[in-house]
């Protein structure tokens, strides 16, 4: 676990020596993810107070970011735009 936390606080580093509006790459979303993930190894460590407050900071940073940033990340959930239904022409 203690490999897990370390190698997720250099990530946090590596996201800190990143511009915010680096081109091609959504440092708000992947800072995101970094609580995210932290929060799920805390979990397993049943390190549940710390988990929790990561998982809020992923949650603020999300959505926060979600609503002006030009790239949204991958969707997690639903279906993706692609597979809805599309009428089809009469025959």
């Amino acid at each position: 676990m203690e490999d897990a936390l370390a190698h997720l606080t250099r990530a946090d580093a590596v996201l800190d020596a990143l511009p915010a509006d680096a081109e091609g790459f959504a440092v708000w979303y992947e800072r995101g993810e970094v609580h995210y993930r932290r929060a799920r190894v805390l979990t397993e460590a049943e390190r549940f107070e710390e988990a929790l407050a990561e998982a809020e900071k992923a949650i603020a940073v999300h959505e926060g970011a979600g609503s002006t940033a030009s790239w949204r990340g991958p969707r997690r959930c639903g279906s993706p735009p692609w597979s809805r239904e599309r009428p089809r022409p009469d025959r």
